[in-house]
């Protein structure tokens, strides 16, 4: 699991305390279905109080992953979240970069940064006006180290 800040909300929403915090699970639970006939996906939980309590467990269909780490962080500039994960749920394939602009709720933005793909982190580096996305993640079929380079306006 990694878990990432949230940004406070522009209107009345749900959000109860003063920070509230996303967790990013695999869910990997062979007897139950993600949704949408996928059958491994992304899981996220919520905590207002700073992580003492979760709540609102949630299969993402729409972040499949078999079964391995993928990686969220905050794009302060972007007011985003931004997850690097394999986008199947079957194989560790297709590397893609999601983005969501919605605090976790919806991730309609995504690129497939490499074929292969396996266990994967991301961080943010803002220069310059510049922004890139570093994912960088192993091919799970050769064991390599690879990093791909994005930037957020790549991303449709």
């Amino acid at each position: 699991s990694e878990i990432v800040e949230l940004f406070p909300p522009t209107d009345d929403s749900d959000f109860a305390g003063p920070v509230r915090l996303l967790a990013n699970h695999r869910w990997d639970d062979d007897e139950m279905q993600c949704g949408n006939g996928v059958k491994h996906c992304r899981y996220v939980s919520f905590s207002d109080d700073l992580g003492l309590t979760w709540a609102n467990g949630t299969a993402m269909p729409n972040l499949p992953g078999p079964e391995c780490k993928g990686g969220i962080t905050r794009w302060e500039g972007g007011r985003a979240l931004v997850e690097v994960n394999s986008a199947n749920s079957r194989s560790r394939t297709n590397e893609t970069v999601f983005l969501s602009q919605d605090n976790g709720r919806t991730w309609p933005k995504r690129l497939q940064v490499h074929g292969d793909a396996g266990y994967s982190t991301v961080t943010m580096v803002e220069r310059q006006n510049t922004t890139t996305i570093l994912d960088l993640f192993d091919c799970s079929m050769t064991c390599n180290v690879k990093v791909a380079i994005v930037t957020p306006n790549a991303i449709p």
